[in-house]
């Protein structure tokens, strides 16, 4: 996947589905997950998903540049300490 990393940890990619970006912040992560056609990451496809990824489709690419800088400014070493509750 090529992708942009920060500090030795990746941020964003692009996947086969669409641009891949790992969201720290809840509020971002939420609103992102949101956007129409938006999931979280489960690169295996066995619903292994990573939680704080989320793959925005390319007929949202007009939200890929903002939520890129997004991912970029976040702090990648917060853990993910809760799960959607659907995902439990």
């Amino acid at each position: 996947m090529p992708c942009v990393k920060r500090s030795g940890r990746v941020v964003f990619g692009l996947s086969r589905t669409g641009m891949v970006f790992k969201l720290t912040d809840p509020a971002v992560h939420a609103r992102t997950l949101a956007l129409p056609g938006a999931h979280l990451f489960d690169p295996s496809g066995r619903g292994e998903v990573f939680r704080q990824w989320i793959v925005v489709p390319p007929e949202r690419a007009a939200e890929w540049e903002p939520l890129a800088a997004e991912a970029v400014a976040q702090d990648h070493s917060i853990p993910c300490l809760s799960a959607p509750s659907e995902f439990a």
